[in-house]
Parts: C-alpha cells; structure tokens; sequence
C-alpha cells in the first residue's frame, strides 16, 4: 500500500496542499495523514447503499431503488420487502468489506477512517438528476452524472461515415468493455445472429472481441468489431438506436445523444439502471434469458424501431440534458474551487448524524406519543365508565325511590 511507502506521507504533508479529492477511503485516510483538513469525496455509481453512511444522506426503501434492484420506484409490498433487504444488506456488507480490506493498511486507526470520511465536505456522485430516481438528499451531495461526457461531437472517420451511410437505419450493439460477448453461450449468439439477419433495411454494428469465431459470417447487414468510437457515433445524427447491457456511462452517453437504448442488463447496478431508462421513456428491457432462443430479441429490435415514442422521449431528455442550467463539469469545478476558498464546509453537516437509530427514525417519538395518546384514551375511558356508573346508581335510587312510593 502506498501509505508505507518510506517518506510519502512526510513528501505529501511538506507539500501543504490545500485539497483531497479521493474515489475511495484509502485515499481519504492519506489524505488525512498528510494534514489535509479539505476533502472531497467521488462515488463512481449512482447510488451505493454504504454511501448514505458516509454522504449522511438519507434514504427510503419505500421508493428508493437499491444499487441491484430491478423494480423502480412504483413497488408492491414484497417488492419493498426485498429493496429493502438488498439496501439494508448491501451497505452492511460494504461497510464490513472495506474495513476488512484497510485494516491492514490503517491498523487501530480504521474506525477514526470511518469518522475522516463522513467528514467530508464534498460528496460527488454520478447521477443525473433529469434521469434518476428523486431521491432525499443533503447540501453536501453534488450529482455530477456524465461529468466525462464530450460537450462536442467527436469527428468521426471515413470508414465509420461509410458504414452509417449504408442503409438508413443503423444500430449498434455493445455490452462495453468488461461483458464479453465472445464468452457468451452459443444459444445467445445464435439469438442475435438470427435477430439481425432479420433486418435487411438496418445496419447493426457488433461489437464482439474474437474475430476469429466469425461471429457474423453470412450476415450481410451486420459490421462485426472489437472496437467501435461509441461517443462519437451515437452523437453522429444517423444513428437510429442502442442495444446495451445498462452500464452507468453507456445509459448516460446514449441519453445525451438522444438516441433511444434496448436495455440486456447481465449485473450490478445494469438492472436498476435498465428500469430507470425505462422510466424515462428512453427504451424497454429484455432479460438476459431472451438470448437463450425464441423472437423476444427481434420483437423487442422492432419495437424500439417502428415506435415513435421512444425517439419523442430520446430527444425531450437530450434537449434537457444539453440546456441544463450548469453542466456536471461545472458543478465539479466551481463547488470544489468553493472547497478550497472556504472549506472545511462544516456548516452542510446536519445534526442526523449525530442521532441514533431510535432518534433519528423518531421511533422514541412515536412511542412516547402512542403511549400517551393510549393513556388518554384510557383515562377517557375511565371517566366515561364512571360517568356511567354513576348515572346507573342514581337511576336506581330514584327506581328504588318510585317503587316504595
């Protein structure tokens, strides 16, 4: 680890520097051992469950998609019996393996990690707001989604005009860099192949990382690749549509461009991410078991294509992403030059993070508040019974009264 590197700690505390900004603990802790007092925090993913521990920021399973959850935020009640698992779950075994894997690094000074870390000022996380669920957050989360996304139209070169100028419709198909398709099942690859060959006014482009399996032999409307310039081409207006596996920055890349997505998410946040494009009206889902045979692939293909629907919601989305009122990169830049000007930025600390789980969730409230409402209803019972008591006793003295006269 690099904080045993002999000097580096004393290298980094000479150089006085005025800011930390770290993806990971790790980074923070060296931060704090180098005399750093402003830090800023970046998450890579839209939202992570051990995040809320350190952002302070709240969160509510109700309506609050986990990082794995494939509901949405319209669910049933065993749909919110599981979110709520996977939230409560997932932050817990996060929690519990990082501090396994800096233990070694950090030794007795782990759990004062913890405490550098939600000290923070800054907590940057890749979401974009116009996509996302709405969710309750704090002054110290700044949502930074597709914060690398070129503002500019890459050029494209000749080879890859040829191939949009082809037919007028054309679509790629990428699952990035970390799902290989070569690994796929043969039944998958035979899905897409026949899929495809069903098009003959499209043009799909493939990405797919062995060319000697010959993946698309005898498919002439395909351009088989192990590389494609995907910004670049789902920003060139003749691009059509986007069969992807959901990743954070395909899905964000795609949005930007306006161009509609036919979502296969395989893991992770994929699936959470294919219901919240699905939400916006960008595209629909096809479960990874569609590859396995059957038409699910190419009627799914020809409803992204033949519905108009999509491409409306495509370009709504677009327009609002390039005409925010300050760019991802913008708020980068000028809340962490307002970090280093004024920071540490104690005052976007609330007082939650001091509460404990009974106090915070206003459970001790709730009981006090039950335990009187039952109270009084209980001496308002009381009263009334003996109201009624009484009313009987004098009924009976003048009954008793009445009949000796």
């Amino acid at each position: 680890a690099s904080v045993h590197y002999p000097g580096l700690v004393e290298q980094l505390r000479a150089e006085r520097f005025d800011v930390a900004f770290s993806e990971e603990a790790s980074g923070i802790g060296l931060a704090h051992m180098a005399g750093v007092e402003k830090t800023a925090l970046a998450i890579s993913f839209a939202t992570f469950e051990f995040s809320y521990a350190t952002s302070h920021m709240p969160t509510n399973p109700s309506y609050v998609p986990s990082l794995v959850s494939w509901f949405g935020d319209r669910m049933t009640f065993w749909q919110r019996v599981v979110n709520t698992l996977f939230t409560v779950g997932m932050g817990t075994m996060m929690n519990s393996g990082r501090i396994d894997l800096l233990r070694p690094i950090f030794a007795d000074d782990i759990w004062f990690l913890q405490e550098t870390m939600a000290n923070c000022s800054l907590v940057f996380i890749n979401s974009e707001p116009l996509l996302d669920y709405p969710r309750p957050t704090v002054h110290r989360v700044v949502e930074i989604g597709g914060v690398v996304l070129a503002t500019d139209n890459e050029p494209i070169n000749e080879y890859w005009s040829e191939v949009l100028n082809r037919r007028n419709r054309t679509v790629i198909l990428s699952f990035g860099t970390y799902i290989k398709m070569s690994m796929m099942p043969e039944s998958y690859k035979q899905t897409i192949r026949n899929a495809l060959s069903k098009f003959d006014d499209v043009t799909f482009i493939w990405k797919y990382e062995n060319p000697e399996h010959n993946v698309s032999e005898g498919i002439n409307n395909v351009v088989e690749t192990t590389w494609l310039p995907q910004v670049a081409l789902l920003n060139d207006p003749r691009l059509t549509a986007f069969i992807t596996h959901g990743g954070q920055g395909s899905t964000l890349e795609a949005a930007y461009a306006g161009i509609p997505m036919l979502m296969v998410p395989t893991q992770g946040d994929q699936f959470r991410n294919a219901a919240m494009i699905k939400r916006a009206g960008l595209g629909d889902i096809l479960q990874l078991s569609d590859l396995e045979g059957g038409d699910r692939l190419e009627s799914g293909i020809r409803d992204l294509l033949s519905s108009d629907k999509y491409f409306v919601s495509a370009s709504r989305i677009s327009a609002m992403l390039r005409n925010r009122p300050f760019t991802a990169k913008e708020k980068l830049v000028r809340n962490m030059e307002f970090l280093v000007k004024y920071g540490p930025l104690r005052m976007l600390d609330h007082e939650g993070r001091n509460l404990n789980f009974f106090q915070y969730y206003l459970i001790d409230v709730f009981l006090f508040l039950g335990s009187l409402t039952v109270l009084v209803l209980g001496l308002m019972l009381t009263a009334c019974l003996a109201c009624c008591r009484l009313c009987w006793r004098k009924a009976r003295g003048r009954y008793a009264s009445l009949k000796q006269d």
